[in-house]
């Protein structure tokens, strides 16, 4: 895709048969320590920690090909990652996620780069649209039409905005530590990704492209105006405090609730 991944603006049905959750490392998803004793000295057993499932369809853009020997993780800085491979139609159940928890969920897989898309649960579970994640041979075409070289260290930021009029909105990255934003000139169903360089805002097709984003900088935040509306909400998520690069990400992605 870009990410929807992107290109679903809405839910998606499911399909397929869902894969069962596994933990990559040690499994993050153990029950509470025992309570201490209650008045008249009564001990108490602590129950598990509540936890919630994101469920969803990955596949590859622009060859809209579900991927089904993938796999889906949620990334947490400091925690271990909860993983999950896809299975049929390239359906995932990520199961055992904590609540009210800011991560990445980090899509890989054949033909498709190392995507993130920023993510915080809440105390629901969450149904994703379905996401098709560019692969190489689109992020190097961008940088090719932009005229630059792929700096160290670098990633690509897609930052999608949902709204009833999608077209005149700026999108901007603080801190400004990236080229772009490149606005879409393209027709996504058609697995066309140009970008139109002289752009200034969103047209039909609401998406923002920065490259060279500064793995080492940040914490990272993006908005979207339009007129006297600015927008900070993340889509299918929970609040979301800035964040920075993962490690080894190629592509980091941001869906904006605007509507």
């Amino acid at each position: 895709m870009v990410p929807l991944k992107i290109r679903a603006l809405a839910t998606l049905p499911l399909a397929g048969l869902f894969a069962i959750a596994s933990a990559c490392g040690e499994d993050s998803g153990a029950g509470g320590a025992s309570g201490t004793g209650g008045t008249g000295g009564e001990g108490g057993t602590g129950g598990a920690a509540p936890t919630v499932t994101f469920t969803g369809n990955f596949g590859s853009f622009p060859e809209f090909e579900p991927i089904e020997d993938g796999e889906v993780c949620f990334v947490v800085e400091g925690a271990n990652d909860r993983c999950t491979p896809t299975g049929i139609e390239g359906a995932y159940a990520l199961a055992g996620l904590p609540t009210n928890t800011q991560g990445t969920l980090r899509f890989t897989g054949p033909g498709v780069v190392d995507f993130h898309w920023v993510l915080s649960t809440t105390e629901q579970d969450v149904a994703l649209p379905e996401l098709w994640p560019e692969g190489p041979a689109t992020l190097a075409a961008w940088y090719a039409q932009a005229a630059l070289a792929t700096d160290e260290g670098g990633a690509v930021l897609q930052v999608q905005v949902n709204a009833t009029d999608p077209e005149g909105w700026v999108i901007e990255l603080d801190p400004a530590t990236a080229e772009g934003p490149y606005y879409w000139d393209g027709n996504w169903t058609a697995g066309d990704s140009m970008l139109d360089l002289d752009a200034t805002e969103t047209g039909a097709t609401p998406i923002g492209i920065f490259l060279n984003v500064d793995a080492n900088g940040g914490p990272y935040a993006v908005k979207a105006t339009r007129g006297m509306t600015e927008c900070t909400k993340v889509e299918h998520s929970g609040p979301i405090s800035p964040w920075k690069v993962p490690a080894g990400a190629d592509e980091v992605f941001v869906q904006l609730d605007c509507r």
